[in-house]
C-alpha cells in the first residue's frame, strides 16, 4: 500500500471513530438530559435525537469512504463534512432547557459542538489528500 493510501486511510478511520464516539456519546455518557418524572422528556431531548441520527449519518458515510474508489470517496468526505456541520450547528439552532447548569448545556452542547467540528476538519483533509491524489494519479 502508497504512503499516501495508507495517509487516507488513517484519515478514514479517524474520521469513523470520532463518528461513532459522538453516536455512542450522545446516547450513553454525554447524552442530553433523562425523561422528567411523569415519563415526558424536556425539550432538549429532541435535540438528542437529531444529533444521533446525524452521527449515524456521518458514520455511514465515513466509514463507506474507506472502501470506495475514487470519486464515491470524494462524495461521501463531502457529504461528511456538511453533516459534521448539522451536528455541530443543532445544538444551537434546537431548543435545550433554560438553565445553563443541566446536562444537556453544561456537557452535551460543548461535546457535541467540539466532535462534530473535528470529524469535519479531518474530512476536510481527507478530501485534500484524495484531490492530491487524483491530481497526482491523472485522474479528473
Amino acid at each position: 500500500m502508497k504512503r499516501n493510501n495508507k495517509f487516507e486511510l488513517t484519515l478514514g478511520i479517524i474520521m469513523t471513530v470520532l463518528s461513532v464516539l459522538l453516536f455512542v456519546g450522545i446516547l450513553t455518557f454525554f447524552a442530553p438530559c433523562g425523561p422528567k418524572e411523569d415519563g415526558s422528556f424536556m425539550k432538549c431531548h429532541e435535540m438528542g435525537q437529531a444529533v444521533m441520527w446525524t452521527a449515524c449519518a456521518m458514520t455511514l458515510f465515513s466509514g463507506v469512504s474507506m472502501f470506495v474508489p475514487g470519486m464515491i470517496k470524494l462524495v461521501c468526505s463531502v457529504v461528511t463534512v456538511l453533516l459534521s456541520a448539522a451536528a455541530a450547528v443543532l445544538p444551537n439552532v434546537m431548543t435545550t432547557c433554560m438553565s445553563e447548569k443541566m446536562q444537556c448545556n453544561a456537557v452535551t452542547k460543548p461535546l457535541v459542538m467540539v466532535i462534530a467540528c473535528l470529524v469535519a476538519v479531518v474530512a476536510v483533509a481527507k478530501i485534500a489528500v484524495v484531490l492530491k491524489n487524483r491530481k497526482k494519479n491523472g485522474e479528473a
